[in-house]
């Protein structure tokens, strides 16, 4: 039997949510608990092979955070208007070009 080229790790509660898992904060607190024990493993095993993990405690960290944040001061006191990912991802675009960090094959994204 051929050995795969990552490690096989079962991920039963990945996606449950989108399986009619319902969503309370026990089975969001499960949910977590594995994530990390499977982080941790990965860790360990990819600290062995002298690889970087495909998932860390710090990246479940980051995703298990709230990130909604109140812009409404910088609304009403700077003016801040929000802009539309298209026009963001355009002007990223354009700027990595300008720092020669891609090459001008990706023409149709910019224009």
């Amino acid at each position: 039997m051929r050995k795969p080229a990552f490690p096989f790790i079962p991920l039963p509660f990945l996606g449950l949510y989108r399986h009619g898992f319902q969503k309370t904060k026990q089975n969001d607190l499960r949910f977590r608990e594995n994530a990390h024990l499977i982080s941790g493993s990965l860790e360990k095993q990819a600290k062995k092979n002298g690889k970087k993990p495909l998932l860390t405690s710090f990246s479940i960290y980051n995703l298990a955070r709230n990130n909604t944040f109140d812009y409404s001061k910088a609304v009403n006191e700077l003016g801040y208007k929000t802009r539309s990912y298209e026009q963001t991802l355009r002007d990223e675009v354009v700027w990595l070009r300008s720092e020669g960090k891609i090459n001008n094959h990706s023409q149709k994204l910019a224009s």
